[in-house]
């Protein structure tokens, strides 16, 4: 977990990290998970505040990660929406974003067998994944 530690520090980002002692490993091709945890970074540095939470811990039998931030103009049609390819909450239609980071996420967590899910409450946007234990 010290990857998402240093992409953070790297954003200068305000952030809090609460990991697990301990967590077992996740089952999952390398490349795919730093691709997994990186997008989830970016996509909270360039769309949320400028606060983000990061959990880690184990659940179920499963790694459960979460990446939490203030996201005052989401909607709920955003979040439900946000893995769909191309999709961007992007109103002005800037062409800042392509909407393909989260779909990657998505695709990738779930080729490796693993869960991803999405929610906004109370202006919080979080994406949580559920990774499966080796």
């Amino acid at each position: 977990w010290a990857l998402a530690n240093d992409a953070v520090i790297l954003y200068d980002a305000a952030y809090e990290c609460f990991i697990q002692d301990d967590l077992p490993q996740v089952w999952g091709d390398r490349k795919a998970v730093v691709r997994v945890l990186s997008n989830l970074l970016t996509n909270a540095y360039k769309h949320g505040s400028d606060h983000l939470t990061i959990r880690a811990w184990e659940e179920g039998g499963r790694v459960v990660t979460a990446f939490s931030n203030g996201a005052p103009d989401m909607t709920a049609q955003d979040a439900f929406c946000v893995f769909d390819r191309f999709y961007t909450a992007d109103r002005t239609r800037s062409g800042q974003d392509t909407g393909l980071g989260m779909a990657i996420v998505k695709a990738l967590a779930e080729q490796m067998g693993h869960q991803v899910t999405a929610a906004l409450k109370d202006g919080e946007f979080t994406v949580t994944v559920m990774w499966k234990q080796v």
